[in-house]
């Protein structure tokens, strides 16, 4: 069937198709791997984010009984937590829902309940209770950077084992198209130097 497709084209023009089916190959097994390690890069900022989140919390706890000097920290604990990595990772991920807890607990319990409290004691369950959702969504994202890794793998796999195939059918078509003829050219050029003229070749293409 693929000797019938391929029967119409020239010798040259099955050669550039080959050449361009490799190429093809190639480009699309880049392309795929590029939009994984760009989500793998994505979560590996966001990760960063999550971590610093959870520094971020630590160092407010220490610094119960907050003062207006330590606005600043607020503000940054905020950006933080609505920064657009961590919005972008979470959609990626479909970890929408455990983000929006993250900055609802934020807001509604431990942001009110640190700038009410008058000892570490007080806010360090609250404190804990973030830390944890933290962890449970930097967890989330492991899971999902750990899948694209694994894709990558199998994309390049893929590629490696679709060009080695094209690399035995290039092999292949070769000793059929080129040097078989070749060789049936060579006999026939012998047979004709010793006055043999019943040689007779079958080259097609």
């Amino acid at each position: 069937m693929l000797k019938r497709c391929l029967s119409p084209l020239t010798l040259v023009n099955q050669l550039a198709l080959i050449v361009l089916l490799s190429t093809a190959i190639g480009v699309t097994g880049m392309a795929i791997s590029g939009w994984l390690v760009q989500g793998v890069q994505g979560n590996a900022h966001a990760i960063n984010e999550a971590g610093s989140l959870r520094m971020q919390s630590y160092r407010l706890l220490a610094s119960v009984p907050l003062t207006q000097a330590d606005q600043p920290l607020i503000d940054e604990m905020e950006r933080t937590a609505f920064s657009p990595e961590l919005e972008r990772a979470a959609i990626r991920d479909g970890q929408q829902s455990q983000l929006k807890a993250l900055q609802g607990y934020w807001h509604t319990q431990l942001e009110p309940g640190l700038k009410r409290a008058e000892d570490r004691e007080t806010v360090a369950q609250d404190v804990a209770g973030f830390v944890s959702r933290i962890d449970h969504l930097v967890s989330s994202f492991d899971r999902t950077t750990e899948l694209r890794i694994d894709r990558v793998v199998m994309v390049h796999r893929a590629m490696a084992l679709f060009m080695g195939l094209l690399l035995i059918f290039t092999v292949i078509w070769l000793r059929a198209r080129l040097l078989n003829p070749w060789k049936q050219l060579l006999a026939m050029a012998r047979a004709v130097t010793q006055r043999d003229f019943s040689q007779r070749t079958h080259i097609s293409g």
